[in-house]
């Protein structure tokens, strides 16, 4: 079986096509292990720029989703975009708008597997909220009394029962119909787990619709639900590939700092963003990152101190400034004795760099 980390390394070889990214000057791959081992933390990360040999001991360690992008209202736009495919169909559903729209969350936040090697926590993926979908409006013909028991869950606001609604309706019977190759299921302390079989059975390989189309006809999909599928793909990559940038907080071409770009989640699917977040910069002519993050399990504090621990750049010589969104991970980084600034999507979104670390 073909390891994340080499799927990893071929994604980074990427980086070098011509006139679109910097090339790659240096790759690093990191694999952390700490005391336990239900704690095992995995990064992997990769250098746009150089490190230099002297001179710069500062770096701006930056969040990607709901810090650096607008990854939020991206997924609300999505959200719309797919209510609104659905209640254009041209059939009624059994469903208030409102209630379409916890389902469409809900079918969001249950789509959530283990890496291929049962590595914890869940991540978000792509493939598994597609066929979720599909699922969703495959049920949305049912009759009225089906959806009656999730009605009383959304009009008393029970989400723990909202969650367990939509993961025994939804993701367990689409994981069943579309994918009983693609994923593993673990039960541990109680709790029911999927994981995926082979590390390129994921969305987050497919860049385009002409992959994507390619990726559906190895599932189990009649041609119908592989059009839907595509569109449903469509509109994801339309909203979620490109959210809007906050500008302000990238870092002056003239500022010596360390630009670092830090993302947690399926290696992939964080590339394909990372990927087009720096082509976008570029075309805007703004600052890239001189080196990429991506976390894919373990906690954010231990992880980074870390990198900086290694090579040229020694963590005692450096200082870090975490820049988040997460008052938790904020908190924790602080307790570390890391410097760490939270960053408000909402009120300081049109604040500099400069102006966040006053």
């Amino acid at each position: 079986m073909e390891t994340t980390s080499n799927l990893v390394k071929d994604w980074l070889y990427g980086f070098t096509d011509g006139a679109r990214l910097a090339p790659v000057h240096e790759i690093e791959i990191k694999i952390v292990d700490q005391e336990n081992e239900r704690d095992l933390a995995r990064a992997y990360r990769f250098s746009l720029q150089p490190e230099p040999a002297e001179g710069v001991r500062l770096a701006y360690m930056l969040d990607m989703d709901d810090t650096l992008l607008q990854s939020t209202p991206a997924k609300r736009e999505f959200q719309q975009q797919v209510k609104e495919l659905i209640l254009t169909k041209g059939r009624e559903i059994p469903l208030k708008e409102e209630e379409l729209e916890i389902l469409l969350n809900q079918a969001n936040k249950g789509s959530r597997i283990l890496a291929s090697d049962g590595l914890h926590p869940e991540v978000y993926n792509p493939v598994l909220e597609m066929v979720c979908l599909l699922k969703l409006t495959a049920l949305l013909g049912e009759e009225d009394y089906y959806w009656q028991e999730f009605n009383q869950l959304a009009g008393r606001g029970e989400n723990q029962g909202l969650n367990e609604w939509v993961r025994r309706n939804i993701v367990l019977p689409a994981i069943n119909d579309f994918l009983p190759a693609g994923l593993l299921e673990t039960k541990e302390e109680g709790k029911t787990y999927f994981q995926m079989s082979r590390p390129d059975n994921c969305l987050a390989t497919a860049e385009n619709n002409q992959e994507v189309d390619s990726f559906s006809r190895k599932m189990v999909f009649e041609e119908e639900e592989r059009e839907l599928f595509s569109c449903f793909y469509s509109l994801f990559q339309e909203s979620l590939f490109s959210p809007v940038i906050n500008e302000n907080l990238i870092p002056q071409a003239n500022d010596p700092g360390r630009f670092v770009l830090v993302t947690f989640g399926e290696p992939r699917y964080q590339l394909i963003k990372a990927k087009s977040l720096i082509s976008r910069l570029k075309e805007k002519g703004l600052r890239i990152p001189d080196e990429v993050i991506i976390l894919e399990a373990g906690r954010k504090s231990p992880l980074l101190s870390h990198f900086f621990s290694q090579g040229k750049a020694r963590v005692e010589n450096y200082q870090q400034i975490q820049i988040d969104n997460s008052p938790r991970q904020v908190e924790r980084m602080r307790a570390e004795g890391l410097k760490a600034v939270l960053f408000d999507p909402e009120e300081d979104k049109e604040k500099t760099l400069a102006e966040l670390l006053v």
